[in-house]
């Protein structure tokens, strides 16, 4: 069995991600960026469709304040994971 993957909720993850990042002024790789948008977008696919507007936003605040720590601790990232 196959599950398609739902183009226009990937592209606004994809999106939101590239866009937190570059508000940040944090510039990841292609492939590193991809792997991000793909696993924040397995976390929001996962919610059930009516609850998806909330889940983009405590994503989106998640981000943020993940963002927000790398910044203020450049380099623990690489080493956390």
């Amino acid at each position: 069995m196959s599950v398609g993957i739902d183009e226009a909720l990937f592209k606004t993850v994809a999106t939101l991600v590239q866009r937190l990042h570059a508000e940040a002024g944090i510039d990841l790789p292609g492939p590193a960026l991809l792997d991000m948008q793909i696993k924040r977008y397995n976390r929001v696919a996962r919610v059930a469709p009516e609850l998806r507007d909330g889940a983009l936003a405590m994503l989106e605040q998640d981000l943020v304040d993940e963002l927000a720590d790398a910044r203020a601790n450049p380099g623990q990232g690489k080493r956390a994971g």
